[in-house]
């Protein structure tokens, strides 16, 4: 049986008016849903939205906490870039498990596969990310990139030019 997080708040989700208590997979798979469509609609502000600052992001190449919206922009719009130079059309997502660490914390992980139609553009990558419970809904507090073989990926994930 699923793990329901029993504290109640008037929108657990920010913005998918569920009713708590909500599981631990429904506040993964609705900030994957929200930050998916955003990322590659390129509304930045209801991107930035879903996370938490700072933010520790985790790469096989490297860590770096994010500190300021203007940073979390700048790598969004990095992120954006190479999707779009890879011609990404959907970024096909799904929460594999996640379980509450407290009532205000989930840790989640998702398989991401970007692709252009129905054509893989790299290997499916795993994600553990940590979820918190803010006063504005649930947020991505940090995650960490199991991506090989995609250097401009993770290099717009450490905030560099992808």
């Amino acid at each position: 049986m699923e793990e329901r997080s029993n504290t109640a708040h008037a929108d657990p989700l920010a913005c998918a008016r569920a009713t708590p208590p909500v599981t631990a997979r429904e506040v993964s798979e609705h900030l994957l849903h929200r930050t998916g469509e955003a990322m590659l609609s390129g509304d930045f502000e209801a991107f930035m939205a879903c996370f938490q600052l700072p933010l520790e992001i985790e790469t096989f190449t490297g860590r770096r906490v994010v500190e300021t919206a203007d940073d979390l922009r700048q790598t969004s719009l990095a992120v954006h870039a190479y999707y779009q130079t890879k011609g990404v059309t959907e970024l096909f997502r799904v929460c594999i498990d996640a379980s509450f660490r407290d009532p205000d914390t989930v840790v989640a992980t998702h398989i991401a596969r970007p692709l252009k139609g129905d054509v893989p553009v790299q290997e499916a990558y795993p994600v553990l990310s940590i979820l918190t419970r803010t006063d504005h809904g649930w947020k991505i507090a940090q995650s960490q990139y199991a991506v090989e073989g995609e250097p401009l990926l993770a290099k717009a994930l450490m905030g560099n030019s992808a």
